[in-house]
């Protein structure tokens, strides 16, 4: 019985290890399944690609920075006509109103004019007068004959001009077959060259001399600079024109009157070189500039040991202030030495370097120098016999015209006065008198441009030339406020991209909605460094469009340096792109990568130049791609 049970028992232990391990199975395959689907599902819903379609529009790259509007520009002011100068009315920091007259030149000759071309319309008037009396047969004969002379000035005119371009063209087949000649010889000279030429100069120390004579230059305009402006701060304060209530004005002032003016002419002379320089002068033009500058500090320090102070300033100070000035003069002659000195250095290496190319091929050189200064001379004979072939041919219509034009009046006035005059006639000696007239009124306008007048109330800064006999192009320079400009400052690494003329887009912080148009017109070439240690450039900026905005100084200006720019080219997106080695590719809508060639780039977008089309779809690369 006992054995029944135990099988029994061994039967029911079996079956429930059956169902285990099939139930085992089960989900196995369930966890597989599950998996399966689960992998095909994400493989059915991966994320769509990302489009974009290739478009034609303008691409810039461009420096951006911030700067000010800065105002107080000048004007200068001159006659449009030349002739002495008879009486001058101003004076350096002279208030003028609109119409005072600042200047008168030598009305005489423009009087003289006008009185001869008031002649003339008495005598065309006559003249109209005279012609509706009858001509006696002498004054008949009188006009054949001088139709008979005009008919053979013309004839002439035709013969001369003919024989001139005739001249003229075989001297240019002369001097283009001397120079031809020349230039075969010179190659044959070249060629015949067999022997090496030795330069023994060293680049090297050329190059520091040079760059030294170019920092000693820099340095001290630097310094000429800065000493102008302690001079400009010192002149304020001895300006006796200051307004009353200005402490500094019973504080110090210059005792003598002459000293104090000559320094501020000085001063604004040397101001008006470096600003026509635009911020660089030659190391020529600089030691010219620093002793200038140097005479201007001594007329300085002359002015103050000749200051008269209240208590506030003790002499003292007075004293201090001149110390200063004295060393400031000492300072810009030692600056004069070694810029004396870096010249003569690049002086002597050159000529070293000139002494070194001696020892080349003399004959070689002698020939080739020969023939060089005759191609020259060949050269600009042949040009003059183009200028003269020119000439000729423009002016031989103009001379043919004027003696036809003469012969034609001699015929006309001929038929005028041997008949009653016409209504055309009639208008044709009304022309005339207007015509006088007209050179009447030219003369009256010309007299008037004899006087100067200031045309705004303006303040007068400098007057040149007021002790010579002729007025200069810069003959009086006003204070204006108009002309704004825009100052700005590039780091270095950026300045190499700035050029004069260049264009510049800008907004302002008060008005970021409207675009103000400039283009640049003074990139300095003296550095300075913001309060971070970054070297960096002015830059100033002269207004062209500023869209009706009332610009004000001091305005915060953001600007936009265009560098480079294309017009209505296909642009992508910079990310759209591939690179591979050397070569750049794009994924097209139909998944097929495709080299391109691009153009010019900025940090967002890019030009493509070939290989795709205007409406083209492109897909964003993936992992694979690159």
């Amino acid at each position: 019985m006992w054995i029944r049970d135990e099988i029994e028992q061994k039967k029911t232990t079996t079956s429930r290890r059956k169902w285990k391990r099939l139930m085992f199975l089960l989900l196995l395959c369930g966890i597989g399944l599950w998996f399966y689907l689960f992998n095909k599902d994400e493989d059915t819903h991966d994320a769509p690609p990302i489009f974009d379609i290739v478009t034609r529009k303008d691409l810039i790259k461009s420096i951006d920075a911030e700067g000010r509007v800065k105002g107080n520009d000048t004007m200068v002011l001159s006659f449009p006509l030349s002739d002495k100068l008879i009486q001058v009315n101003v004076a350096p920091w002279d208030t003028v109103s609109k119409g005072d007259v600042l200047a008168k030149i030598d009305p005489r000759n423009y009087n003289l004019a006008l009185r001869r071309n008031t002649t003339a319309v008495q005598q065309a008037q006559q003249s109209a007068a005279s012609l509706r009396q009858p001509l006696k047969s002498q004054e008949i004969a009188s006009l054949q004959e001088q139709i008979k002379l005009q008919e053979l000035a013309l004839s002439q005119v035709k013969i001369a001009n003919s024989q001139r371009i005739v001249q003229a063209k075989n001297a240019v087949e002369l001097a283009q077959a001397n120079l031809e000649q020349l230039l075969k010889d010179l190659q044959d000279v070249v060629a015949d060259n067999d022997t090496a030429l030795v330069q023994n100069n060293n680049d090297i120390q050329i190059t520091n001399a040079q760059n030294s004579l170019q920092i000693t230059n820099s340095d001290i305009l630097a310094s000429v600079e800065q000493i102008m402006r302690e001079i400009d701060i010192l002149l304020w304060l001895t300006d006796l024109n200051k307004n009353s209530n200005d402490s500094y004005e019973d504080a110090f002032s210059a005792k003598d009157i002459t000293l104090r003016t000559k320094s501020k002419i000085d001063r604004y002379a040397i101001h008006n070189v470096l600003e026509e320089a635009k911020g660089w002068l030659t190391p020529e033009q600089s030691l010219v500039v620093l002793q200038k500058t140097i005479e201007l500090v001594a007329t300085v320090q002359d002015m103050i040991e000749n200051s008269v102070t209240n208590v506030t300033l003790s002499t003292v100070q007075i004293s201090s202030w001149a110390t200063t000035y004295g060393l400031h003069r000492s300072t810009l002659l030692g600056k004069k030495n070694q810029l004396v000195q870096a010249m003569d250095a690049l002086n002597i290496l050159e000529s070293s370097v000139a002494s070194a190319l001696d020892t080349v091929d003399d004959r070689q050189k002698d020939a080739i120098d020969a023939l060089e200064w005759q191609i020259r001379t060949a050269k600009i004979t042949y040009e003059k016999a183009l200028a003269d072939l020119e000439l000729a041919q423009e002016e031989a219509p103009i001379s043919l015209q004027s003696s036809q034009s003469q012969l034609d009046k001699a015929r006309l006035d001929a038929q005028i006065v041997q008949k009653p005059l016409s209504s055309a006639e009639e208008a044709i000696q009304q022309l005339q008198i207007k015509n006088a007239q007209i050179g009447a009124e030219e003369a009256t306008y010309q007299l008037e441009k004899t006087v100067l007048r200031a045309t705004e109330d303006w303040v007068v800064l400098t007057v040149d030339n007021v002790v010579w006999e002729y007025p200069s192009p810069q003959f009086i320079t006003m204070a204006i406020d108009a002309n704004k400009y825009v100052e700005v400052l590039i780091e270095e690494e950026e300045v190499n991209n700035i050029y004069v003329w260049q264009e510049v887009r800008m907004t302002l912080d008060a008005r970021d909605d409207i675009t103000v148009l400039g283009e640049v017109y003074y990139v300095s070439s003296v550095w300075q460094r913001d309060l971070n240690d970054i070297v960096q450039y002015q830059i100033l900026i002269k207004l062209t469009d500023t869209n009706d905005i009332t610009l004000r100084s001091e305005m915060t200006i953001n600007a936009e340096f265009v560098v480079e720019d294309t017009l209505a080219t296909l642009v992508i997106p910079t990310e759209y792109l591939v690179k591979q080695d050397d070569s750049y590719f794009v994924t097209t809508g139909e998944g097929e990568l495709i080299e391109v060639s691009i153009g010019m780039t900025n940090d967002e977008e890019v030009e493509i130049v070939q290989w795709l089309s205007e409406g083209e779809s492109i897909l964003l690369p993936n992992d694979d791609d690159g």
